[in-house]
């Protein structure tokens, strides 16, 4: 089993085993991207949406797991392609101060 990964462009490709890096074209005219939301990143972000569909369209994914902005995407795109996606909300749990290791929400 082969799991893809996609993220953007920049950046340094890690080996992890079975694991593929897919990344977004690199816009190197784009400078480097800020913490925290900017329109570099929402640029980077339509570029994303494409990319995911282009994955979807060539490959039949059993599981698609997203987080952050792309778990919006993903539940859109989820019954067109017929995915299953455990679409963990990291955000919740860094907010929650109730919130357990054993209480991880699922959105």
């Amino acid at each position: 089993m082969v799991i893809d990964l996609l993220t953007y462009g920049q950046g340094a490709d890690v080996a992890i085993p079975g694991v593929r890096i897919v990344r977004i074209p690199r816009f190197s005219w784009l400078g480097p991207v800020p913490v925290g939301p900017s329109f570099q990143k929402l640029f980077l972000d339509i570029w994303t949406v494409l990319w995911t569909v282009m994955l979807l369209l060539r490959h039949r994914y059993d599981v698609v797991h997203a987080h952050e902005k792309p778990v919006f995407w993903c539940r859109y795109l989820k019954p067109l392609f017929g995915f299953k996606s455990p679409m963990t909300c990291i955000r919740a749990c860094r907010s929650s101060s109730r919130t357990s290791a054993s209480q991880t929400p699922i959105c």
